[in-house]
């Protein structure tokens, strides 16, 4: 696991333990069974998407000794509503859920949150939506002033 799936796995896990996000159940999106069915819960399938390399810098940037990469990162969240809800709770859901993912940003890492239109998956019978987020990190070494 490289540090930044470790960081993004910490972020995913303040959100699971927020005690306003008990209707939610977070997983990976690459588990074979990621979505029960039916569901009881909003379930969020998280899935890194892209890292890219956004800025490379070396000395004086940020420090005397420093150099380091700024990493870009694309992390879908896919809301799938309960089984029997309609689009109009995922709506609420998807909504009140970026707002905690802004929240929970205590290191200002999130660069943008876009939330897509609703989709049907047919495979568990109920609708979608995710929320895209794009989280910007610096690896660096060195010394900071």
């Amino acid at each position: 696991m490289t540090q930044i799936e470790s960081n993004i796995d910490e972020f995913i896990l303040r959100l699971k333990n927020d005690a306003e996000l008990e209707n939610f159940a977070f997983t990976k999106a690459y588990s074979r069974n990621y979505v029960p069915n039916p569901i009881d819960k909003f379930v969020v399938a998280v899935n890194t998407l892209d890292t890219k390399i956004k800025k490379e810098f070396i000395g004086k940037s940020i420090g005397e000794n420093i150099q380091g990469k700024i990493y870009e990162t694309k992390v879908r969240l896919r809301v799938y509503a309960k089984t029997k809800d309609h689009a109009s709770s995922l709506v609420e859901a998807t909504y009140m859920l970026s707002k905690k993912i802004q929240s929970h940003d205590t290191e200002n890492l999130i660069e943008s949150i876009s939330l897509t239109g609703i989709s049907y998956d047919g495979a568990v019978k109920t609708v979608y939506r995710d929320i895209e987020t794009i989280f910007c990190y610096c690896l660096c070494e060195g010394e900071t002033a």
